[in-house]
């Protein structure tokens, strides 16, 4: 066992011992570093070192989408409902359609919508802007706008407007990507390992890519310019604990397309309903009022 360990070579950081560096990490966080390590106690520390670096180039990613999905999905919400964060008689979250089923999860969400828009205002003070509170509203709070539950009451005559290429039919797949983003950027900030199989970095910062280009092409390719989730990467001290090859690539439109087909051909097949599970009625009005 190395007597010190010292994180950054030929700098002049302080020195930390074995037993320091676990009262400061934990031993089971240590020991996952250790063991990708191969049991070099110096070399686990600098990998957490470059797992903490990896973990703050994704979140700045991360943080320019969700700046453009809230924006996006703000612009659409304030047509029909201007000022919704902080008109007290905004029937934005009043809003039901369907069997009495869909009405109470419905009835739910809406509920939860509020109780986060009521922290959201909190410290803001007696009368916060609209902006102010849009900002603090959790990333959380967005991805439910694509719930399947709310498909005829958001989705459809509202959030799907944020996606020009996107059809009703691809809620699903929208939303699930848009999970999938917010459970890595929590990860993310709690510290996970970016070479774990669970944090899958390389799938989620394409689901980032896939979701930012459909929403704010431009916005996107600029934030891939200057990512530096790449060249940190390229930084890692153990080698070849993140083959580049697991990348996939974002998904396109067409693509989501066709994993919306292949969900209405298997539902088909399967004697189901042929449209997609999270797709509108077949008789949905495409511009319902706004006091559903």
């Amino acid at each position: 066992m190395s007597p010190s360990l010292q994180p950054m070579p030929d700098t002049n950081q302080p020195e930390l011992t074995p037993a320091q560096v676990r009262a400061w990490l934990g031993p089971a966080r240590f020991a996952r570093y250790r063991a990708a390590s191969g049991g070099d106690e110096g070399l686990a520390l600098r990998l957490y070192q470059w797992n903490s670096q990896v973990a703050a180039a994704a979140l700045v990613d991360v943080g320019h989408f969700e700046v453009a999905l809230r924006n996006a999905y703000d612009r659409q919400l304030s047509s029909w409902f201007p000022n919704w964060t902080i008109d007290p008689r905004s029937a934005l979250f009043t809003r039901t359609q369907g069997h009495p089923a869909a009405v109470a999860e419905q009835r739910r969400m809406n509920e939860r919508s509020l109780r986060d828009l009521t922290q959201a205002r909190r410290g803001l003070g007696s009368r916060p802007s609209h902006g102010q509170v849009l900002a603090s509203l959790s990333f959380g709070f967005w991805a439910q706008m694509s719930a399947r539950a709310r498909t005829s009451t958001f989705w459809v005559p509202m959030i799907r407007h944020a996606y020009p290429a996107v059809v009703s039919a691809q809620v699903r797949h929208v939303h699930d990507l848009v999970q999938n983003v917010v459970g890595f950027r929590n990860r993310l900030a709690h510290g996970e390992r970016v070479f774990s199989t669970q944090t899958g970095l390389p799938h989620r910062m394409d689901d980032v890519a896939t979701l930012f280009r459909m929403l704010h092409p431009e916005a996107a390719a600029w934030t891939e310019r200057y990512s530096t989730v790449d060249p940190v990467l390229a930084r890692c001290p153990v080698p070849n604990l993140m083959p580049p090859t697991e990348r996939r690539g974002p998904l396109t439109v067409a693509q989501l397309a066709a994993l919306s087909s292949s969900v209405q051909l298997g539902a088909s097949r399967s004697g189901r309903t042929t449209r997609s599970p999270s797709a509108p009625p077949a008789q949905q009005p495409q511009h319902p009022g706004p006091t559903l």
